[in-house]
């Protein structure tokens, strides 16, 4: 199934595509084969980037809507639609003014300082006042931070540790250390392809070490479709479903939009 977003001959299209095929040996004939196809029709496909989850295999690709009507020949070719753009980060808002003194963090150590869960978000600032309960992490070919994205990073990491504060009273010992991974970078917005590298980030992490707890608070800026799978799901969908670990994703829906398709319930949501 191809799902373009335009008829014009001439454009130019960046595109997620889904083939059916594993990451295996067995199924490596079909990734050789696409490659080779990709080129003969004029496709640039990103194959460095691919991902694989749920037996499918996702990856950005470059084309025009002629190359486009080739490619569906393609016979392991499950889609290709649109790459959805990284949710924005919005700061947050208050009606009125916050009054409230800050509280007042613990001196303690974490209670179980071999309980470790892993943040994906926008970092923690140098010299930030949470160091004493997190470790940050930077993966290769991350780029530079951004202070909005940093500031989201501490709040989220914040609100795991010390729950809901109460005013006037010093916030609890947290129950465990943060290994917080700053997976968002400088190219949010301008780079075509930031949905697959973010994603790349956290599949390598998780697939190297056996977090028990993890929690997203970003993805896609993509509603969920009944008859659509998508690479964050699948892939979130394949890390829990042994049961070894627990996820907290917070997600929202574009509910600003007319368009009621759009004020679904955004990706990866619909992950069990």
């Amino acid at each position: 199934m191809l799902r373009l977003g335009t008829n014009e001959p001439d454009s130019h299209l960046t595109l997620e595509v889904v083939l059916h095929a594993r990451n295996s040996a067995s199924n490596a004939y079909i990734i050789e084969a696409f490659a080779e196809y990709t080129q003969e029709i004029g496709v640039q496909a990103s194959l460095d980037k691919r991902l694989y989850a749920g037996g499918l295999c996702f990856l950005p690709i470059e084309a025009d809507l002629t190359s486009m009507a080739e490619l569906s020949r393609f016979s392991f070719l499950r889609t290709a639609r649109p790459i959805p753009r990284m949710r924005e980060i919005a700061p947050i808002e208050r009606s009125t003014p916050s009054t409230f003194a800050p509280a007042q963090l613990p001196s303690d150590d974490p209670v179980d300082p071999d309980l470790r869960i892993a943040v994906f978000d926008g970092g923690l600032a140098p010299g930030t006042l949470l160091a004493k309960w997190t470790t940050s992490v930077e993966p290769p070919g991350v780029s530079a931070a951004v202070p909005g994205q940093l500031d989201h990073g501490h709040d989220v990491t914040s609100a795991l540790l010390f729950g809901s504060l109460v005013p006037g009273e010093a916030a609890p010992t947290p129950y465990g250390v943060v290994d917080h991974f700053r997976v968002l970078d400088d190219k949010a917005g301008s780079d075509p392809f930031e949905l697959y590298d973010v994603l790349g980030r956290i599949q390598n992490v998780l697939s190297e070490r056996r977090y028990e707890f993890f929690n997203l608070s970003l993805g896609p800026a993509s509603p969920v479709e009944d008859d659509e799978v998508h690479p964050w799901t699948a892939m979130l969908d394949e890390h829990l479903s042994d049961g070894h670990a627990l996820a907290t994703l917070a997600v929202g829906n574009t509910g600003s939009s007319a368009d009621p398709a759009e004020t679904r319930i955004q990706i990866p949501g619909d992950a069990v």
